[in-house]
């Protein structure tokens, strides 16, 4: 008994490290992997089931730690706190509106896209319709988005897509396996 209460102490203090490291960004994929095989190690040698939740909830804690680190960085730059991904900055994409008006991305993703040279003022939730094309990977297509944010003064409109773009999201995949984007971390 005395060599399973050394072990779930034991345990328990890996269990603090990686949900400090987890909470400065720093969590080891090793780490985690300790914890979760003391638990089942500890599991096997008779834990109690009391014992097994309050571990597997500091390690639900952990991974939601870490993943709002992981949005908090990427959305670092982005003061309004919206986007859900990754956003690409390179290659860009070209963007045509119903009106002519031709531009390219700032960044984009398969949930929506920041462009640069868009003239006037667009109300914010208001839909636009656009068509987004590449020159490096064959695809594009239509695709609807919300206005989230305009600059007429720095010309930039931010849309957000009604759904993760499928076109946007194809093209993406074909840049990847052509080599031209890495995959997001």
């Amino acid at each position: 008994m005395k060599l399973l209460y050394e072990q779930q102490v034991a345990i328990e203090r890996l269990a603090a490290e990686a949900i400090e490291a987890a909470a400065g960004g720093t969590l080891q994929r090793n780490l985690l992997h300790a914890v979760v095989d003391g638990v089942r190690d500890a599991a096997s040698s008779g834990a109690s089931v009391q014992w097994i939740a309050k571990i597997q909830y500091s390690v639900e804690q952990m991974v939601k730690t870490l993943e709002k680190h992981r949005l908090d960085s990427n959305c670092a730059n982005d003061a309004y706190r919206r986007r859900r991904t990754v956003r690409i900055e390179s290659p860009k994409l070209k963007v045509y509106f119903g009106n002519g008006l031709e531009c390219t991305t700032i960044d984009w993703s398969a949930y929506g896209v920041l462009i640069s040279g868009v003239t006037g003022y667009h109300d914010i939730g208001s839909e636009v319709s656009i068509r987004v094309e590449s020159d490096v990977v064959d695809g594009g297509g239509d695709v609807i988005g919300q206005v989230v944010w305009c600059s007429a003064e720095r010309e930039e409109i931010a849309l957000e897509f009604i759904r993760p773009s499928v076109v946007v999201q194809t093209m993406k995949v074909r840049m990847m396996k052509a080599g031209l984007i890495l995959h997001p971390k």
